[in-house]
């Protein structure tokens, strides 16, 4: 379906890329979410050939007024696309990187499309459209585009450490940075918007989660329970940075971890990082600690019940110093440092803790000092 024009395009190069040979072939579906995206009106009723006749007509001069509105829900990717493709007047070479998702997207508003010229693979506008969608580029505010995309940064960042939100409570919580009052959409329908483009972010009708959250009422549930405790504050940087792709928040305690892996097993500092960062996740997303150790016993090969002791206190502190998303973005310690809450916490099961792993006296220490455990950190 997303090559449908590719003959017509190879025997007609020579005539350019027009809404035509765009349009041959697809879908009466396709069509219509295009009449809709560019509110074409009183095509509702057509059949499919007069559809597509009425966009070819229609569609240049529709987007003369319904694209600006379009455009002020994307972010500086899809805009620089478009830059991209105007530019070359008209088409670019394939870009693998496009998912099918978002070629999908960009054929449903009729605006970029798959096909092949002169025998090669292209991203293509329909040349009715270059025009058009040259002049509403150059009238862009694009310190808004980028807004747009600090905006979607920041709630990806806040699916990281909450895991899930409703739509009412990612509006209140975005409501805390005066930056993003300058905007005049409203949140979710760039949240909405970029979802269609990207699967990088959960989202139904009522939440906006986590990609990697099949079910965000149990997140919801969790927070429930937790009335009394406020959602944790994160800076928007912070919150920005954790929305980057592959972000993982590398403590001290997630260093602790790393070293004791390095020096205990030899395994290579890229592949402590990654035992580490897997346990980050866990815990995040609610493993309790048994899970975990039994998570690096499997990848470390570990049967030793003397290094499962060297290992628990640094597995004990990472767990308690790592935001939790059933804590609502808080991490065990400092939820329990209020003493109002501390009580309550200790009978939740997701802040669970070992107790102090069994280490003779003149055992090795667990923090690696070489020292016998009597001499360094016993009394810690």
């Amino acid at each position: 379906m997303l090559v449908a024009t590719e003959n017509g395009a190879r025997t007609q190069a020579n005539q350019g890329f027009n809404l035509q040979l765009a349009l041959e072939g697809l879908s009466k579906d396709i069509l219509t979410n295009i009449r809709k995206h560019a509110v074409i009106k009183n095509a509702s009723k057509l059949n499919r050939e007069q559809l597509k006749q009425t966009i070819i007509e229609q569609l240049a001069a529709a987007y003369e007024l319904e694209l600006p509105s379009l455009l002020e829900l994307f972010d500086e990717e899809r805009v620089e696309l478009l830059q991209e493709v105007v530019r070359r007047k008209g088409n670019i070479s394939f870009n693998e990187q496009l998912t099918a998702q978002q070629l999908q997207y960009w054929m449903e508003l009729g605006l970029l499309f798959q096909t092949t010229i002169s025998g090669q693979a292209v991203i293509a506008m329909p040349n009715e459209l270059i025009n058009v969608v040259d002049q509403h580029l150059q009238k862009l505010d694009f310190k808004r585009i980028a807004l747009n995309s600090s905006l979607i940064e920041t709630v990806k960042g806040m699916m990281y450490y909450y895991g899930a939100l409703t739509h009412e409570q990612l509006n209140t919580i975005l409501s805390r940075y005066a930056v993003f009052g300058q905007i005049e959409v409203l949140y979710m329908h760039l949240v909405i918007n970029y979802r269609h483009y990207h699967n990088d972010l959960g989202l139904n009708e009522q939440f906006v989660h986590h990609a990697a959250i099949p079910d965000p009422t149990l997140i919801a549930k969790e927070h429930n329970q937790r009335q009394e405790v406020d959602y944790a504050y994160f800076t928007a940087l912070e919150l920005h940075k954790a929305g980057a792709q592959r972000y993982t928040h590398r403590t001290q305690a997630h260093q602790l971890l790393v070293d004791f892996l390095v020096k205990q097993f030899k395994v290579l500092q890229q592949d402590a990082n990654l035992i580490a960062d897997q346990a980050e996740f866990g815990i995040r997303a609610g493993l309790q600690l048994q899970d975990l150790v039994e998570y690096i016993q499997r990848e470390l090969v570990i049967q030793d019940e003397q290094i499962i002791n060297l290992l628990l206190p640094r597995l004990i502190i990472m767990y308690n110093n790592t935001p939790q998303w059933f804590l609502k973005g808080h991490h065990a310690n400092s939820l329990a440092s209020n003493s109002e809450q501390s009580e309550d916490l200790q009978q939740q099961p997701m802040s669970n803790e070992y107790a102090a792993p069994q280490i003779g006296r003149n055992d090795p220490c667990y923090c690696g000092s070489g020292k016998k455990y009597k001499k360094c950190c016993i009394n810690k």
